[in-house]
């Protein structure tokens, strides 16, 4: 078949990003009305290294708004994630890749939306530095 090589010994794949580094909260986060930072949700990229998001993941007992940010500037459009609905958000090789300088933060912030309660939220990201 064209685009196939019978030569060999199979080769190892290797999706990208690999998604060996990140973060997530292990407490639970209790959502309020405006947006903070997730407790625990938050990366410092390596100084002259480049970390490519891979996923977001999200789960509240409540409707809860999330964004991923960078260096305090949003990378994401704000997701609106139903309660009790476990979400996950993928990201292709460089959709989403940000250069770290030894202190600059990866982090999801989070609240509910208007007319919402507050709910437990758990949150977790995870890609590839290189």
């Amino acid at each position: 078949m064209p685009g196939l090589s019978s030569g060999g010994a199979p080769s190892e794949v290797i999706p990208k990003p690999k998604g060996d580094k990140g973060a997530k909260n292990t407490t639970g986060y209790a959502t309020t009305s405006s947006y903070a930072t997730v407790t625990g949700a938050e990366y410092t990229i390596t100084k002259d290294k480049t970390f490519h998001l891979a996923k977001l993941v999200v789960s509240c007992d409540q409707d809860v708004l999330v964004k991923l940010r960078f260096d305090g500037t949003d990378q994401t459009i704000e997701y609106y994630v139903s309660g009790k609905l476990p979400t996950e958000f993928w990201y292709a090789w460089g959709e989403k890749s940000f250069l770290g300088d030894g202190t600059k933060k990866i982090d999801v912030q989070a609240k509910y939306p208007t007319g919402g309660a507050t709910g437990t939220l758990w949150v977790e990201f995870r890609g590839e530095e290189v």
